[in-house]
């Protein structure tokens, strides 16, 4: 123990030469990252600060699979500051000393009551990799940006790592989008190859997307309520199952002004879950790929537009886009829409004014 806090003094000591760090016997300290020091799996990293306005963290050597599990007491990004998981094995000194590969999986867990706020750009150094940031206790994000990364995970659960499988848990954690939310590769294309991110999913006990925020990436994927779902590490997420399972109702909201805009769209819900849209849900085909938009909820408030867009030229749809909607319950408001080139929706009950596309056909299962 007495060598423990010396070696956090003496850490605290270079730093002050340069950068505002903090060392405590619980955690190495700088702006909003805390590293929980004293979990087993984090004795290994080392946080280095450069002066150049940016945020060095050795990432754990990754396991035989891959993953680098790495644990915080705080994990935030902030406006103007870089936060760089170094990845690079040639850079990192865990992995230098060790003589490990790059990760291809980076795990960010949380293990204390704060929340997750990513304001600012989280940058992979090195080889690129899939980014999991697990907190329960809730994320929030305005202007969040993700770089050099293949995927981001947003987790407001409870996550459990073995035997080369990943398990999410989520119940009531939120996540909420504020702001300029995620704006993709920062422009409002979804069909341009960019550094920036491309592929993001949410898994979370309630989501919101509060006055104007925005969420623009190519391939999105909301799980969302009481849901277990398990993944395969080893294989690139392959193979994803998620299970509905009886909760407390949960929330899907997009408030007025917010918009989530991809080139493929997948809301997955649990029983109960009421998904509330007073902004703009919206997929659009590119030059590759049709737009697919796919929602499961069980209650349905539509209060703006929910739509599929093909490509079109010369005033012919080229490439089009195709809409799933299941639902128990959905209430297409007057002045609402829903659009697409093709699609189907499944439902038990239909009410509103709104407009709806003769292209999309309505199934009215028989219940028993």
């Amino acid at each position: 123990m007495h060598k423990k806090n010396n070696f956090a003094y003496s850490l605290l000591v270079l730093s002050l030469l340069s950068t505002p760090t903090l060392a405590t016997n619980k955690g190495i300290r700088y702006n909003g990252i805390i590293i929980d020091s004293l979990s087993e799996k984090n004795k290994s990293n080392k946080l280095i600060i450069s002066n150049q306005g940016e945020v060095n963290i050795d990432i754990n050597v990754p396991d035989n699979n891959g993953v680098s599990h790495n644990q915080f007491l705080r994990f935030n990004t902030r406006k103007g500051i870089t936060v760089q998981l170094n990845n690079d094995s040639k850079q990192n000194k865990n992995m230098l000393t060790l003589g490990s590969q790059s990760a291809k999986l980076i795990i960010n867990q949380v293990n204390s009551t704060e929340k997750t706020n990513l304001h600012g750009l989280l940058e992979i150094k090195g080889s690129p990799a899939k980014i999991v940031i697990v907190n329960p206790n809730g994320i929030s994000c305005n202007n969040c940006q993700f770089s050099n990364t293949t995927g981001v995970d947003l987790v407001a659960g409870k996550m459990n790592y073995a035997n080369k499988k990943i398990s999410y848990q989520t119940d009531k954690g939120k996540i909420i989008f504020t702001g300029l939310g995620i704006w993709g590769n920062g422009r409002s294309s979804i069909d341009e190859k960019s550094k920036f991110l491309s592929n993001l999913t949410v898994y979370a006990g309630n989501v919101r997307f509060n006055n104007g925020a925005k969420v623009n990436v190519a391939k999105q994927f909301y799980v969302i309520g009481n849901v277990k779902t398990k993944i395969d590490a080893f294989n690139n997420y392959s193979n994803r199952r998620s299970l509905g399972l009886a909760g407390e109702k949960t929330t899907f909201t997009l408030e007025k002004n917010s918009q989530i805009h991809a080139n493929q769209l997948r809301i997955f819900t649990s029983e109960g879950t009421y998904l509330n849209n007073n902004g703009a849900i919206t997929v659009a085909a590119n030059k590759e790929d049709i737009g697919d938009l796919s929602i499961k909820a069980d209650h349905i408030a539509n209060k703006h537009i929910i739509a599929a867009y093909g490509t079109i030229e010369n005033n012919k749809n080229i490439i089009p886009s195709s809409i799933n909607i299941t639902t128990k319950h959905l209430i297409n408001h007057q002045d609402a829409g829903i659009k697409a080139s093709e699609g189907i929706v499944t439902l038990e009950t239909y009410k509103g004014k709104g407009y709806f596309d003769i292209n999309i056909k309505k199934v009215f299962p028989k219940i028993n």
